[in-house]
């Protein structure tokens, strides 16, 4: 069994190897019986208005939520096996 702390590291390292995102902010977590769901943001990679990243902009970071994209990842508690990987629509 893995705890909340490595959960969040498998889905990490697993959007690391196969998003190539390095930015990553963890979001929401939630679990079951047999897995966590773990929410975490990235940069959006295309489609961004130009000029308007949270580094050239008197916004604090925290306001850039429609410059990131989210994604949800289930991570089961048996092994820390990342098992689903899912867009997470923000309203």
């Amino acid at each position: 069994m893995i705890d909340i702390k490595q959960a969040v590291a498998n889905a990490k390292t697993f959007a690391r190897d196969v998003l190539g995102q390095d930015d990553l902010l963890l979001e929401e977590v939630s679990s079951d019986d047999d897995a966590f769901e773990i929410t975490l943001s990235m940069p959006r990679r295309a489609g961004a208005p130009r000029g308007a990243s949270p580094e050239n902009s008197l916004i604090p970071r925290y306001m850039h939520a429609h410059l990131r994209e989210f994604k949800s990842f289930r991570v089961l508690k048996q092994d820390g096996t990342v098992t689903k990987m899912s867009i997470r629509e923000i309203a």
